[in-house]
């Protein structure tokens, strides 16, 4: 999420809706001038029910890195109960993370970046047992992983690139052909997500 604000009364909130369950134990918060003093974190599978896995009266604003106990759940919210300045909320980025879990599915329209691309190429041409030859483009020094994931959503493998190069060598973690089926790809730049999860066929 980029860029929201929320109106100068208390409370207000930002929801996001995962679009299906994920195990889910952190958060990163950029706020904007106008932050939040008292807050919480809260998840829902319902839209409707809220748990807290958070709460704070203390907030300074610049950036909160929260962790909680892992949630298994579709939606996560910021709710404010009151500003830490006369504005209203404004926070620059919310960002999620967790893993998958069992029955993802990708939704139906993606923004397929440059690497995005080129992933989901290198995947597509690739057989059950074979290598997978992966080319990237980001800045030099970053570090880089593949995250392989069965349709179950257990972790198969993480694969490390270097110097713009990944080679996926058709293994699991314990050494087995990863089989003609469908994985689940995220990328990783310096340990955070980079565009989307991409879910694939192996032919």
């Amino acid at each position: 999420m980029l860029r929201w604000e929320g109106a100068s009364s208390d409370p207000q909130w930002i929801k996001i809706n995962l679009g299906t369950k994920y195990n889910i134990n952190k958060v990163i918060l950029y706020w904007e001038t106008a932050y939040a003093k008292s807050y919480k974190i809260q998840v829902s599978n319902d839209d409707i029910n809220w748990t807290d896995v958070y709460s704070t009266t203390s907030g300074d604003g610049g950036i909160d890195e929260i962790t909680f106990s892992q949630k298994n759940v579709k939606y996560i919210r910021m709710y404010g109960t009151q500003r830490g300045t006369g504005y209203g909320y404004s926070l620059w980025e919310f960002e999620v993370y967790g893993n998958i879990v069992a029955g993802f599915v990708m939704p139906a329209k993606l923004e397929i970046g440059e690497n995005d691309y080129k992933l989901l190429k290198a995947v597509k041409e690739a057989k059950g047992g074979e290598n997978i030859k992966i080319e990237y483009n980001v800045k030099s020094g970053k570090a880089v992983e593949f995250e392989i994931y069965n349709i179950e959503g257990e972790k198969v493998n993480v694969i490390k690139g270097e110097n713009g190069y990944a080679e996926l060598d058709g293994k699991d973690g314990s050494g087995r052909e990863v089989g003609k089926d469908v994985y689940i790809i995220i990328m990783r730049v310096d340990g955070v997500v980079s565009g989307k999860p991409r879910k694939v066929g192996i032919r």
